[in-house]
């Protein structure tokens, strides 16, 4: 069923729709105002026409306040912005105060007319669209940033309209009493009547009340002088002119300042400080889209463990000595994060002495295939630079890689906190590869999609290790090595003779078996572990017999340190 607004939602919805050409207006109303300050409407049908269209403005701020009074309620009065719109209704005040001598102090700026160029300050609405400010908009009233943006704009508005004015009715003073000092010079000497006119005074009032009187001798007679204000009016306006399109300028500068110049000073902060706490791809790409922390995508990707060989141990040896190993803990987390976001994978988390990383989905560019080239790439490039810093402590990762067709990634996490991330299948595999690591003997091991993946990219060699049962997967699983074919002299012995102890081995011929792994651990450079291993295993095999149970795969643990 579908939900009608009340009065109260659609009136709401008449000032959103209202608040752009109202700051129209605003515009117009100064504009006529300084037109109206450089004498353009100074004939009389051009005043009359201008005084009807100034006329409606007025009207139309004082209706603009009124459905914001009644729409909004009490709340809205203790805004800044009441303040803002009830200044923009002043001048409506001198179609009524004219000729009433309550008001006649206050019309020092004929007719209050003045106050119209306050309408500047609607252009303190955009703050609404700075990004800090907006949230202000939504935050509670009571809380301390609110409470000191809501205290600060009203003493600010205050203080510059006092300012503002202060400044104009100094103009006005200024302006007449030079001229009085002027003409009381030029009136201590008798006067003719022909010199009087020259000065521009009458001897009889003009027209109006709009004038100065001065005492003089006039033909030798003591008598009362007229001048008509006006052209007083006029110096006063040239000089009101420039100050008004002064400050319009400033305001203008600083608005220009907080959107464009502010804006990329705040977000050159909030980008250099997500890219500490997020990865680089997400930070970039949340900036740009704020909203997309809601959007999730099922898609390819590939997912990278490393954990370091060894950490309880060398923790037990450092004892209490906690700075040392935060020392190098960092330098090692640094060499190996700086090799995967060479190959633009995302730093999914940190787990103790271990990383996570994946790549894939919207904020990375490739298909599956380049995904599962660039996250092998980064394990080897990670576990080659991690030889060459040679730290005392840590030296040597385990890496466990998968790639899974059906991966959901995406920001996920409760409402008050979340984590953009990959979550399937792939990712449980890849943490229980890189656990069984340890216990294969090996620095890496990848599944065997990755290996399908990666077949066509020939500095990239392949070795099975054989079968592992993993912790949560019920069906036995091929796992492979990954090597750098620069790094292997003699790639074709190495890895020929291993593949054929491998199959000797599960084809249960374990003496053959036994003979090709011991020739490829003499093959391997400086001996090969996964040989040792199994010629191990083949000599318990010969030794003690075949059981009932037995199976070519390795049954790992899920921790082992």
């Amino acid at each position: 069923m579908s939900h009608s607004p009340s009065r109260q939602e659609r009136g709401e919805q008449w000032i959103e729709r209202l608040d752009k050409p109202m700051l129209g207006l605003a515009a117009a109303s100064v504009l006529l105002y300084l037109l109206d300050l450089l004498g353009w409407f100074d004939g009389p049908g051009a005043h009359d026409v201008f005084r009807t269209i100034v006329l409606l403005i007025d009207l139309a701020f004082v209706a603009d306040l009124t459905l914001k009074t009644l729409c909004l309620g009490p709340a809205y009065l203790r805004t800044p912005w009441f303040l803002i719109d009830a200044l923009t209704c002043l001048p409506v005040l001198a179609w009524f105060g004219s000729g009433l001598p309550l008001l006649e102090g206050v019309q020092f700026a004929r007719g209050l007319r003045i106050f119209r160029v306050l309408r500047g300050f609607r252009m303190l609405r955009f703050l609404k669209a700075f990004p800090p400010f907006r949230h202000l908009q939504t935050a509670s009233p009571q809380c301390e940033p609110t409470r000191n943006f809501v205290r600060a704009l009203y003493v600010g508005v205050l203080l510059a309209t006092a300012v503002f004015l202060g400044a104009m009715a100094a103009i006005e003073r200024s302006v007449e009493s030079d001229f009085k000092k002027q003409t009381e010079q030029r009136l201590r000497r008798p006067l003719s009547l022909a010199e009087l006119r020259n000065l521009g005074a009458t001897l009889s009032p003009p027209a109006g009340h709009d004038f100065l009187s001065f005492s003089a001798r006039v033909n030798h007679e003591i008598r009362t002088v007229y001048f008509d204000r006006h052209p007083l009016e006029r110096t006063a306006n040239r000089i009101e002119f420039y100050l008004v399109l002064g400050a319009l300028a400033g305001m203008l500068l600083i608005l220009y300042v907080l959107f464009y110049q502010m804006q990329d000073v705040s977000f050159g902060q909030l980008r250099a400080f997500l890219l500490i706490v997020l990865p680089r791809q997400v930070a970039e790409y949340f900036i740009l889209k704020p909203g997309a922390y809601a959007e999730k995508h099922r898609m390819p990707g590939s997912i990278l463990f490393m954990d370091i060989y060894g950490f309880t141990k060398t923790c037990e040896k450092l004892g209490q000595d906690l700075e040392t190993l935060s020392s190098h803990l960092e330098k090692v987390m640094d060499t190996v994060v700086n090799e995967l976001s060479k190959h633009d994978l995302i730093i999914d988390k940190f787990i103790g002495d271990a990383v996570m990383s994946f790549r894939g989905g919207p904020l990375t560019k490739g298909d599956a295939a380049e995904n599962a080239y660039r996250m092998v790439q980064a394990g080897l490039d990670a576990s080659k630079a991690l030889k060459k810093l040679n730290d005392p402590y840590f030296n040597r990762m385990k890496i466990g890689g998968t790639s899974a067709p059906d991966c959901l990634i995406g920001a996920f996490g409760t409402s008050t906190r979340i984590s953009y991330t990959i979550l399937g299948d792939g990712v449980n595999l890849a943490a229980r590869l890189e656990q069984a690591c340890g216990q294969c003997d090996t620095d890496n091991l990848f599944c065997e999609m990755t290996r399908r993946l990666c077949a066509e990219r020939k500095d990239i060699l392949w070795r099975c290790w054989g079968q592992i049962r993993v912790p949560g997967k019920a069906e036995r699983l091929n796992v492979y090595e990954a090597f750098r074919a620069a790094d292997l002299p003699d790639p074709a012995a190495c890895l020929e003779t291993f593949h054929a102890g491998l199959t000797a081995y599960q084809g249960r011929d374990f003496a053959r078996a036994k003979e090709l792994f011991a020739l490829a651990n003499q093959q391997w450079p400086g001996g090969d572990k996964p040989s040792r291993n199994y010629l191990r295993w083949c000599d318990e095999l010969l030794s003690q017999g075949i059981p009932e149970d037995w199976e070519p795969s390795l049954r790992t643990q899920k921790h082992l340190y």
